[in-house]
């Protein structure tokens, strides 16, 4: 269902494991940024970020993986970037009919269940 909504509308890739890698952190709050360069990793379907064609060459980011040697940072302008209002709510599920979604309340860290 989520590979078959995504792909005819255009709105993404579908990814299976959508998280940033647990090694990216950084990436945690925001998610994935325009200009970042990876591959979808066949084995979980997730996105590996291997750099981002928008930050200068000594970015903290750019540490772990390093850059191509002839990099140079792409710089946009404002009117380069478009701005789609959200198309989905945020949580939304989609599914199709014949799942049902339960949503249970897990009791605090050390109490006991």
């Amino acid at each position: 269902m989520y590979a078959t909504y995504l792909l005819p509308s255009r709105r993404g890739y579908p990814l299976w494991i959508p998280e940033p890698s647990h090694h990216l952190l950084q990436y945690r709050p925001d998610g994935l940024r325009i200009g970042d360069v990876g591959v979808v990793v066949p084995e979980d379907g997730g996105f590996e970020v291997f750099f981002n064609i928008c930050l200068p060459r000594e970015h903290p980011f750019h540490r772990a993986t390093g850059v191509p040697d002839d990099f140079r940072p792409v710089q946009f302008r404002n009117e380069d970037i478009r701005i789609i209002p959200r198309v989905e709510n945020p949580g939304r599920i989609i599914s199709t009919s014949s799942v049902t979604n339960i949503r249970t309340v897990e009791p605090p860290s050390g109490t006991p269940g």
